[in-house]
């Protein structure tokens, strides 16, 4: 009885601070068995872990604790699959919000550990059940990703629409049709990018302008509707010195200025872009450069800037 007690201590010593986020619903006088199974997880007694839960659910005592204290046991014997279904079960079947935040998370790191065929077939037999639209979103968003890395792009779009379908979050939709917009520019669906473009263009919000633009670009450059691609381009230039995609938008006006036959704009433009790229890089832009000085030699197309200038001399005015 007295060595009970001293572990009972122990464990109460250990546990304090420790999983802060239980789920909600454990009493108030923490059983000495929960303690038990946390302490055993927290030291990496996997098996002591899941045994006592083994022995506990035996008894037909069955919480989300235990299938959250099980899955976590599961998952740290790299039991994947298993840990997978205790996670899910709790998704499927728990009405407490704090919990399924938690187990949500633990729920897509466990996935992140199987094969996608695998992972889209779990997440698909637990939304088969799962009520909480907010969980039913995670879990569809869940799905896309994992069609993307697999570059199943019309697959993602499938489901990227289903959830824009199913939301009410106006804000969120804008931020599903661009990721749809990508995945048309990787399917190469310019027209179809171009489509979807125009009413996110239409906002004017300065939140999804830039990559709009910058998609804008891409679609238009790849339908050799150079003007356009241009004008995305100038706005990007001059309006989002930050963006994300500097060197790209910098290349790709200096580019279009070399097939415009204005070098000079060129050639200011590659001079700009050494300011921001590193040793590798700087070959090809200075090799670039030197095509551009050639070509402003030898281009008989090419139109001289200076023919029409006619130099002033400041210093003439105090010669004698």
């Amino acid at each position: 009885m007295l060595n009970r007690s001293i572990l009972f201590f122990l464990v109460m010593i250990f546990c304090t601070g420790i999983f802060a986020e239980t789920p909600s619903q454990l009493p108030v006088n923490v059983s000495y068995d929960y303690e038990l199974i946390k302490f055993y997880i927290l030291k990496q007694e996997y098996d002591l872990a899941l045994s006592r839960i083994i022995e506990i659910q035996n008894k037909k005592t069955d919480t989300d604790s235990l299938h959250y204290f099980k899955g976590l046991a599961y998952k740290g014997k790299s039991k994947w699959e298993l840990a997978t279904d205790e996670f899910a079960n709790i998704l499927i079947y728990s009405s407490d919000r704090n919990l399924i935040k938690t187990v949500i998370n633990e729920f897509a790191g466990t996935l992140n550990k199987m094969d996608a065929f695998i992972t889209i077939e779990k997440i698909s037999q637990t939304l088969e059940e799962v009520n909480t639209p907010s969980t039913r979103i995670r879990l569809l968003l869940m799905i896309a990703e994992i069609y993307e890395d697999n570059q199943l792009y019309s697959e993602a779009n499938d489901v990227y629409r289903t959830v824009i379908n199913e939301n009410i979050d106006s804000t969120a939709d804008i931020e599903l049709k661009l990721k749809i917009i990508a995945n048309d520019l990787f399917l190469k669906n310019f027209e179809q990018a171009l489509n979807g473009l125009n009413p996110v263009l239409a906002l004017n919000d300065s939140i999804y302008n830039q990559t709009a633009l910058f998609f804008n670009y891409i679609a238009h450059h790849s339908l050799n509707n150079f003007y356009q691609a241009k004008t995305s381009l100038l706005i990007l230039y001059n309006v989002y010195p930050n963006h994300i995609k500097r060197r790209e938008i910098i290349k790709g006006l200096a580019s279009l200025y070399k097939e415009e036959k204005k070098y000079l704009l060129s050639w200011y433009l590659y001079t700009e872009l050494i300011k921001i790229s590193d040793e590798k890089q700087l070959h090809a832009i200075q090799f670039d450069i030197k095509e551009l000085k050639q070509l402003i030699v030898t281009d008989s197309d090419y139109i001289n800037p200076f023919e029409n200038i006619i130099p002033v001399f400041p210093e003439i005015d105090h010669i004698e």
